[in-house]
């Protein structure tokens, strides 16, 4: 994803991000909130239509019946994880709408978060 395509928070907006950080302690939180509120993307995209899902298992599923493609097996020609440059975007835009966070995402059969540390602070 472009740079230019990605709405950056008002002040308003991130104080609103960091009440749902306080709210909710869970790591996972802060990357949902900007996969889905800002930057609309997820952990594999299907390389047809541009589509993303969360899991391996979800955009094999998605190629298989939208795109009817004939095998089982996944073809990482037409769905995959998403690109570094899409994760550094999504780290980077966890750091502006929570300030103060700094994590690392790593993608497994999921995308999620290899390390976090708040203020300075690893957990």
């Amino acid at each position: 994803m472009d740079d230019c395509f990605v709405i950056f928070p008002t002040q308003e907006e991130m104080d609103k991000c960091l009440e749902l950080l306080n709210e909710q302690s869970e790591f996972n939180t802060v990357l949902s909130h900007v996969q889905k509120v800002h930057l609309k993307m997820a952990a594999f995209q299907c390389r047809i239509c541009k589509h993303y899902r969360t899991t391996h298992e979800r955009i094999q599923s998605h190629v298989t019946t939208v795109h009817k493609a004939r095998s089982n097996k996944f073809d990482s020609s037409l769905a995959g994880p998403i690109s570094a440059s899409d994760m550094q975007l999504m780290e980077r835009m966890i750091s502006i709408c929570f300030p103060g966070v700094r994590v690392k995402l790593e993608i497994t059969d999921r995308l999620c978060i290899r390390t976090f540390e708040y203020n300075g602070v690893k957990t």
